[in-house]
C-alpha cells in the first residue's frame, strides 16, 4: 500500500467524530452511534454492516499502527540487506539486491 493511500486514510480517521461508536437497534433497522448517543450516521440496511461502520472507528486506527510497525520492521530488514549486499560478495551480494530491490517495490 502506498504511503500517500496510508496518509489519506489516517487523515480522514483522525476527522472523524472521536469514538468509541456503537450500534443501536432502532424500528428503521441499526443506528451508528457514538457514546453519548448522538447519531453518526442513520439506518443501515444489516445489523452486520452497523456492526462493521461502527467498529471500524476503531479498527482503522489499529490497523494504521500495524501497517506502521510493519514497515519499520521491513525498513529495518532492507537496511540489513543493504549492510550484507556491502559485505558480501557472489550469490549472497546478488541475493541481497533482489530482496532489496523487491521489499522497496512493495513498500513504496
Amino acid at each position: 500500500m502506498k504511503y500517500e493511500l496510508i496518509e489519506a486514510i489516517r487523515g480522514r480517521a483522525e476527522k472523524a467524530t472521536a469514538g468509541p461508536w456503537y450500534t443501536a437497534s432502532t424500528t428503521d433497522g441499526p443506528w451508528i452511534i457514538e457514546e453519548n448517543g448522538n447519531i453518526i450516521s442513520g439506518t443501515c440496511a444489516h445489523v452486520s454492516d452497523g456492526g462493521f461502520i461502527a467498529n471500524a472507528r476503531e479498527d482503522i486506527p489499529a490497523l494504521l499502527a500495524e501497517v506502521e510497525r510493519l514497515n519499520g520492521v521491513v525498513g529495518a530488514l532492507i537496511s540489513t540487506l543493504e549492510l550484507i549486499e556491502e559485505r558480501t560478495e557472489g550469490q549472497a551480494n546478488k541475493l541481497a539486491r533482489g530482496a532489496i530491490k523487491y521489499a522497496n517495490e512493495e513498500i513504496r
